[in-house]
């Protein structure tokens, strides 16, 4: 028996707002903070690789755990509420042990918070027949905007502020999960199923989508850790490279917000395989040229290497699975495309672009190839 979602269309967008809003100012800004004071080498690696460290550790079965006690949304709020704290402790006092401990709270807050919103977002929007791309397209909104907005602040402002910034958000997520009452108000964290939820064999596509779908976006890899360095080495501007990131966001917000009309043309087994295919052609683009005119499509591309992949997902989520699996599900998701698939790019990624320099794209072509041809083996049925 299915029981009413008490999370608001209000509450979800708070929470996508302040979620996106850390994450657009944490990821391109945190790890130059650290740098700035003092955090090098072996050190600086193992801190910025935390996040990545904790999705694969304690991500799927950490929230199932803390959901059937009822206590996943105080666990967010406490550890947002420190994280908040102590990026005040690094705005005063920019000591590296304040940024550890920063880094530490913010990851575990960072680590339940997406997870559950996204959940309740494909509960919420299956619940009412609402289009999720909509609230979906609000999120990487909000990304863009505090990626420019809290660059140009730091530019205006000083360097040092940035923690302050950083606070601010993590405050409002503190408040929001705390005031949703634990896991009580979230409608996926009702007597949630745990990784044997994963193995049953009626499950085996989401296994599947799952770890095709992960493969994709973990493709983005390269992208992520050497994308601008090779942008630079290829002579373009910091400004230049700053539009082209944003005009990859822009053309995933822009599929968000029109993909209703596409949904009748593509099921979810589709949408991934086209999603594996264009990424495919993107990194092609990116590893064999740096004309203009080709990195500009292959931004455009993003739209289908980043955002087609988490439509078909959510998709599939919302069609055939079940509000008590989508916690360990949309986990898993985050342990997988941003933790162990993730992290593996990214080291191989850092490793070969001295040698390859801009072919280093070539290697993200081959988890897109896998996922396409597990994506094709799919029961077109299904």
């Amino acid at each position: 028996m299915s029981h009413p979602s008490s999370v608001s269309a209000t509450t979800l967008i708070l929470m996508y707002v302040v979620i996106f809003s850390e994450l657009g100012i944490s990821m391109p800004f945190w790890p130059v903070w650290l740098q700035e004071i003092g955090l090098t080498g072996v050190a600086f690696g193992v801190v910025t690789a935390i996040p990545m460290l904790f999705r694969v550790i304690f991500g799927p079965w950490l929230g199932v755990f803390l959901a059937r006690r009822q206590v996943v949304g105080y666990f967010v709020a406490s550890c947002a509420f420190c994280a908040a704290i102590l990026m005040l402790c690094n705005a005063f006092f920019q000591e590296v042990y304040w940024a550890i401990l920063a880094t530490f709270f913010m990851s575990f807050a960072a680590l339940l918070a997406l997870p559950v919103t996204e959940g309740e977002a494909v509960s919420f929007c299956r619940q009412r027949n609402l289009p999720y791309g909509y609230l979906r397209s609000l999120a990487s909104f909000v990304f863009l905007v505090a990626n420019v907005g809290i660059g140009v602040l730091i530019d205006v402002m000083m360097p040092g502020t940035l923690p302050i910034l950083l606070s601010v958000p993590l405050f409002g997520m503190a408040i929001l999960f705390i005031r949703s009452g634990g896991s009580q108000g979230f409608r996926t964290q009702r007597q949630p199923l745990g990784w044997s939820a994963l193995l049953a064999p009626h499950q085996r596509v989401l296994r599947i989508v799952l770890i095709a779908a992960a493969l994709i976006q973990s493709s983005h890899a390269a992208y992520y850790v050497v994308g601008s360095i090779i942008w630079t080495q290829q002579g373009y501007s910091p400004t230049a490279i700053g539009i082209f990131w944003a005009l990859g966001v822009m053309a995933e917000i822009l599929l968000f917000m029109f993909w209703r009309r596409g949904q009748g043309v593509l099921n979810w087994r589709l949408m991934l395989m086209v999603a594996a295919a264009l990424s495919m052609l993107r990194w092609l683009f990116m590893a064999l040229t740096d004309e203009l005119i080709w990195i500009i499509l292959s931004q455009i591309l993003h739209a289908a290497s980043f955002a087609l992949t988490h439509l078909a997902w959510t998709a599939m989520l919302r069609d055939d699975v079940e509000d008590n699996v989508q916690l360990v599900a949309q986990t898993s998701m985050g342990a997988l495309s941003g933790g162990l698939f993730m992290a593996i790019g990214a080291i191989l990624s850092g490793a070969v672009e001295p040698f390859l320099g801009a072919g280093v794209y070539l290697l993200m072509i081959c988890p897109c190839l896998t996922a396409l041809l597990m994506a094709s083996q799919i029961k077109k049925g299904a």
